[in-house]
């Protein structure tokens, strides 16, 4: 055994009451000096750092969570730790040399890393004899990440002396949450790098109206009466914004609330006049008809205060909640005018007798809030008559079409009012690059695209305008729409109207990205001023329209031309609808028709031509199955009320091995006003005549080997020679190693979700029933059918009926892997590896990697522990009972899985957190709170916002939720679960 040249230290105590030291070091023992201990304080060193915890603390020198070569303080703040619980740094012996204050150098500073901003940190310093001390505290300013917290004892904390520099100071104390009782749950700080001055990386703290929680300043947020952990995260509904996450505990007092500016104040009074005494807040609330109270008042001077409520209306939604002060409620203060009314508190579910009684039940709530502002007008948005609704990025060649679709909510005499710019990969714009011509009605949509003819090529009609360069956005670019009363020239400046992306960000991997895709507002949003509501916004995913070459027949269309304003037009706009919603035909080559009317209103024709657009926008049928119409778009003459105009749909020579299908077109106005009337979905049904009689899956697996079978299926699993197929059912292999399909998987046609036919012979090798090469006599391709869900099995479970699930997609939890034929911790093709779960230790089923050419999983780095998706196959040419083994196709279907991050609670329940790590798209995450517990699982990144909310409530026992990382950028993120008493991290790596 080779021992550490570190020394191992442990002491014991003695019947007569007195301590044994027992040093065990990597020679003989030998006496030690002891370094000294002196600022700045690093803990790097190999010391005695005389480190003593009192009233509920607990702390330990670990390795930086975030830097495993630095080493800090860990301080866990236990729940129902004292007001006053601290850790005491240099106790005994104190420091070599005393804090060398003066007159003119009264800072220290110390690092920290917080779960919370705006928790009180209050240090102090003192002698180690007794006597002389001050203390002093400041605030975090972020959650989950380092900053540097600085400390001046010029400006002590009320009821301590200020440093006296003719004094010795040779001892230190950290206090964590200082000031709080009777904490429910315990809390984890680190700590390091305590010095003497120092300059702190916190950002500015003037808190100035409106206070968007966008800054990386303390905003000084206080709760109060039982509110709890309100902390700034990132927007649930918008990951480019920040928020503040207040949770009311149902235990809470009636007056239960969060001070903003709560030490400081406002920079400059709240400015309130005889004619303005609003005030107003967004909030997201879970519950419509909760009571929310608003309360101004003067830091130092509680006696200058105003309060008034109003109740929320949206459940689960975002409103803007409007504080008149001028409507005083009873038992309130009036405003006074020119009062210095410098903060501001919330209440959510104020229930106090002061306020009529709550229609809600007693319950934990968690509320968000964000944009404080004087008045109501805030954030962005404006009462525009032009909006942007839709931006896109083509397929075709040279990137084409780009276009930008605009909607007028008035009537616009004069559209050279009106401009915009576009801002390439985060460079802002250059002002207004592009102005608007002529004039628009109410309910037009407007087109601005780079070029006509791709546009006209892929949409169907020409654009409104050919904007050249200024329409010439890529996937990452962020546009602006400008309103210029003197008009929108070129190269001038306007009042910011709406605006898509983020004009000082390069949209490349953001979640607004829309490469060769499209995104859409939704219906009755915006516009939002300078400011991107990404909540506003529907997206269709990078490369969603990346093969397509007409919008007709793309497979995932731009909604061109739907957006809504809520607005209903009066007057004589025609409605056009399909005259008939429904076609039926035998599958098998042919046409229908399909007949488009128009009405006008009232029954009088306005004599103004429309055009409306026959687009596919879904249905079980391809595009292989049936055309685009002929013609694809109709022009009405505006001259006939009940006019009709037909086009044609053409059905491709289908095979007749499909099942019953649809494909559902709809209507867009692409030119003139109207609106898209009822019936506005055509649905083109084909019906199954197949000639076959088909089995199920299960009906000939039990006719077993030797038989003739046809069967329709999904597949679930296809690489190289082998596709596995599977109905509601049960499953089958088949075996192709050259011809038609053998070529269809190779050029993927045949693919997972493909619903296909095979007609052929059953046969068995070892045990495994397949249809094999030249057994298969005939198959077929049809459209894309949802891949049948993996079943979560056990390992004892496919040992001991592994028949029942040969062939099917399954999933086995928290399989330990171990050593393979010939691995050396990288998975190897044609290898077999012995594997256990919490079931079955034995070793009867195993996990086998296929032939190169049948996996992607060959060469993969080998993890300890995974979740294993797989499908079930079978080696055993003796029992046809045994041998069953997982064969893995796909390397995604192994979601690796950390250590299991564990805490025994005070009950002796234990509280555990597991998660994949990499994670790529979807991932299961596994916890237990141990016994009932009131649970919060989230993810953070690095800089402390939340970006997802797993759970957030009452739970026991071991529990399963899924975490989508499809959205997140790639980075180190921190899963965080916390129960009363417990608090676990697990850090992860989120790939792409």
């Amino acid at each position: 055994m080779r021992l550490s040249t570190h020394a191992l230290r442990a002491s014991y105590r003695t019947a007569s009451g007195l301590f044994l030291l027992l040093a065990l070091v990597g020679t003989a023992a030998s006496p030690k000096a002891q370094a000294a201990l002196d600022l700045p304080i690093t803990f790097e060193e190999d010391i005695n750092y005389e480190i003593r915890d009192f009233e509920g603390t607990a702390t330990t020198l670990v390795a930086d969570p975030t830097d495993g070569a630095n080493m800090v303080a860990q301080t866990v703040r236990g729940a129902g730790a004292a007001t006053f619980a601290g850790t005491v740094v240099a106790d005994v012996t104190g420091l070599a040399t005393p804090v060398p204050f003066t007159a003119d150098a009264t800072t220290m500073s110390m690092r920290v890393w917080s779960p919370r901003a705006g928790v009180p940190v209050r240090l102090k310093i003192e002698q180690t004899a007794g006597g002389a001390f001050s203390e002093t505290e400041t605030l975090t300013t972020v959650a989950m990440q380092w900053e540097t917290l600085v400390f001046d004892f010029a400006a002590p904390a009320a009821g301590s002396p200020p440093v006296n520099p003719a004094e010795a100071y040779n001892k230190l104390v950290a206090f964590f949450d200082f000031g709080r009782a009777d904490s429910p749950m315990a809390e984890t700080f680190y700590w390091d790098d305590i010095t003497f001055g120092g300059e702190s990386t916190s950002g500015g703290d003037d808190i100035a109206l409106p206070i968007s929680f966008e800054e990386d300043i303390n905003y000084e947020l206080q709760d109060f009466g039982g509110t709890e952990q309100s902390v700034i995260i990132t927007d649930p509904t918008d990951a480019a914004n920040r928020v503040v996450q207040t949770t009311r505990p149902a235990t809470a007092e009636c007056f239960a609330g969060t001070t903003v500016a709560d030490a400081n104040g406002f920079t400059e009074r709240i400015p309130f006049t005889e004619d303005e005494q609003r005030m107003s807040v967004r909030v997201w609330s879970p519950e419509a008809g909760a009571l929310v109270l608003f309360k101004v008042e003067e830091v130092g001077n509680p006696g200058l205060n105003a309060e008034t409520y109003t109740y929320t209306t949206v459940a689960g939604g975002w409103e803007t909640m409007v504080f008149d002060f001028a409507d005083p409620k009873p038992n309130t203060n009036p405003i006074q005018v020119g009062g210095n009314y410098n903060k501001a508190s919330i209440f959510f579910d104020f229930q106090c007798d002061n306020v009529p009684a709550s229609t809600l039940p007693a319950a934990t709530r968690t509320y968000y809030w964000d944009d404080v502002a004087f008045g109501v007008e805030m954030g962005g948005g404006t009462d525009s008559p032009l909006i942007i609704t839709g931006v896109f990025d083509g397929p075709l060649p040279g990137g084409i079409p780009k276009a930008i679709e605009f909607y007028v909510t008035e009537d616009i005499a004069d559209l050279s009012l009106y401009g915009f710019g576009s801002a390439n990969n985060g460079e802002d714009t250059d002002g207004i690059e592009f102005q608007f011509s002529g004039s628009a009605s109410a309910g037009d949509y407007l087109y601005a695209a780079s070029e006509t003819t791709g546009f006209t090529q892929f949409f169907g009609f020409a654009p409104t305008f050919d904007a050249g360069g200024a329409a010439g956005i890529n996937g990452d670019d962020a546009i602006e729409l400008f309103y210029a009363p003197g008009g929108a020239t070129v190269g001038g400046e306007g009042e910011v109207i709406d605006v898509f992306g983020d004009i000082l960000v390069d949209g490349s991997g953001q979640p607004w990205e829309y490469l060769d895709g499209w995104a859409y507002r939704t219906d009755e949003t915006g516009p939002d001023g300078s400011s991107f509501v990404i909540g506003n916004w529907t997206f269709s995913g990078v490369d969603a329209n990346d093969d397509d070459t007409a919008q007709g027949t793309a497979t995932n269309p731009w909604p061109i031309g739907t957006y809504s304003d809520g607005t209903i037009v009066e007057g004589n706009d025609p409605v056009v609808s399909f005259e008939t919603p429904e076609i039926t035909w035998n599958e098998g080559g042919g046409f229908a028709t399909v007949k488009v009317r128009i009405d006008f209103d009232g029954g009088v024709p306005t004599g103004l031509p429309v055009s409306v657009t026959i687009g596919y926008t879904g249905g079980s049928a391809s595009m292989d199955d049936v055309t685009m119409p002929t013609p694809m778009t109709l022009t009405f003459s505006g001259n006939t009320d009940g006019e009709i105009l037909s086009a044609t749909l053409t059905a491709v020579g289908n095979d007749g091995d499909e099942p019953n299908e649809t494909a559902l077109f709809g209507l867009t106005v692409t030119d003139g006003v109207a609106t898209v009337g009822d019936p506005s979905v055509f649905t083109f049904s084909i019906v199954d005549t197949d000639p076959f009689e088909f089995y199920t899956i299960a009906d000939a697996r039990a006719l077993g080997a030797g038989e003739y079978v046809s069967i329709r299926a999904t597949v679930t699993r296809t690489e190289g020679a082998f596709t596995y197929i599977q109905d509601a059912t049960g499953a089958l292999t088949i075996r192709q190693t050259s011809g038609g399909f053998f070529d269809g998987v190779a050029d993927g046609s045949i693919h997972p979700g493909s619903f296909i036919r095979v007609t052929g012979e059953l046969s068995e090798f070892a045990s495994l029933l397949q249809i094999n090469d030249s057994d298969l006599d005939s198959y077929a391709v049809g459209g894309d059918q949802p891949i049948p869900a993996a079943q979560v099995v056990t390992l004892a479970e496919l040992a001991a009926n592994g028949e029942a699930y040969e062939a099917e997609l399954v999933t086995v939890q928290e399989v330990t892997i171990g050593a393979g034929d010939n691995n050396g911790g990288i998975f190897t093709e044609r290898t077999t590896y012995a594997i256990t779960d919490a079931s079955d230790a034995t070793g009867a089923v195993s996990l086998r990697v296929p032939n190169a050419a049948d996996t992607t999983v060959d060469g993969e780095d080998v993890p300890p522990r995974a979740d294993v998706t797989a499908v079930v196959g079978q080696f055993n040419f003796d029992d046809p009972t045994t041998g069953y083994q997982l064969l893995v196709i796909e390397a995604e279907d192994i979601e690796a899985l950390p250590a299991v991050a564990s805490e025994t609670r005070p009950d002796g329940s234990v509280a555990s957190l597991t998660v994949a790590n990499p994670l790529r798209g979807m991932a299961t995450v596994r916890f237990s709170a141990g016994t009932s517990s009131e649970v919060s699982v989230a993810l953070y990144d690095m800089l402390g916002r939340r970006v997802a909310t797993l759970v957030d409530g009452p739970v026991s026992g071991a529990q399963t939720v899924s975490l989508d990382a499809t959205s997140l950028s790639s980075g180190v993120y921190v899963l965080r679960m916390q129960t009363e008493d417990v608090a676990l991290t697990e850090t992860v790596t989120v790939v792409r």
